[in-house]
């Protein structure tokens, strides 16, 4: 856990010499990131890149229908530009949806399942929050986006119906 946290503290504060203060803030954002609802697992990859493993996600859209979306992988990286393209990533470690779809809102874009989200209008306050380094926040927009269905007629957020019914494990 203490490599974990340190992995942590650099991704807050950077390579510099960390005090016991950025330590112990480290280690606090890292257990409220790990108490939130649907996360399995946490972590910080080689890149310093924050990692979170999700629960099942499911999705009930106006239709009352709920659908299995998956278990992901979310990978945060505060280090690029303004771009969600490249700042986070999703897999869904269970299915793609018609070889291009890790999720209704988020396409495929590359042959290692990394799913490029289309944020709409949370896509500045999710910036915000990288540029800021609160992981906290951007973990938590993660979640929600994961659990939400933007229904339109673009590449993203169509055929909600292609995905599994839920049906609850007993």
């Amino acid at each position: 856990m203490q490599a974990i946290i340190n992995g942590y503290a650099k991704l807050l504060y950077g390579d510099k010499v960390l005090t016991k203060k950025q330590l112990a803030t480290a280690k606090e954002q890292l257990e409220t990131i790990s108490k939130l609802p649907k996360v399995l697992a946490i972590g910080v990859n080689k890149d310093n890149s924050l990692v979170l493993h999700t629960d099942l996600i499911t999705i009930t859209p106006e239709s009352k229908i709920t659908y299995e979306i998956g278990h992901f992988q979310i990978i945060i990286d505060y280090r690029t530009k303004k771009s969600s393209w490249s700042t986070i990533l999703f897999i869904n470690k269970d299915r793609i949806i018609a070889d291009t779809l890790a999720h209704p809102n988020c396409k495929i874009c590359d042959n290692n399942g990394f799913g490029i989200p289309c944020l709409g209008n949370i896509e500045d306050l999710m910036y915000e929050a990288l540029r800021s380094r609160n992981f906290v926040l951007a973990a938590i927009l993660c979640l929600r986006f994961l659990e939400s269905y933007h229904e339109g007629h673009d590449a993203f957020g169509y055929n909600i119906n292609v995905w599994p019914v839920y049906r609850k494990k007993e």
